[in-house]
């Protein structure tokens, strides 16, 4: 978790990386990316900011 402030406003950043998603390819299986999908849902619900956004980007 990372707080970022910019003069009053602080966000709270908490930043997931999924590590074995293979190079140009898409994954062999999917229980360990869904795993990490039901990861962050849970972060979500128990946030303090419940509207926050959900960013997903590759490298």
């Amino acid at each position: 978790l990372t707080a970022l402030q910019k003069g009053e406003e602080v966000r709270n950043l908490k930043h997931y990386w999924y590590t074995s998603w293979p190079d140009q390819k898409t994954p062999d299986q999917a229980p360990p990316l869904l795993q990490l999908v039901l990861e962050v849902e849970e972060a979500m619900q128990s946030a303090e900011e419940k509207n926050a956004p959900v960013i997903v980007h590759c490298r």
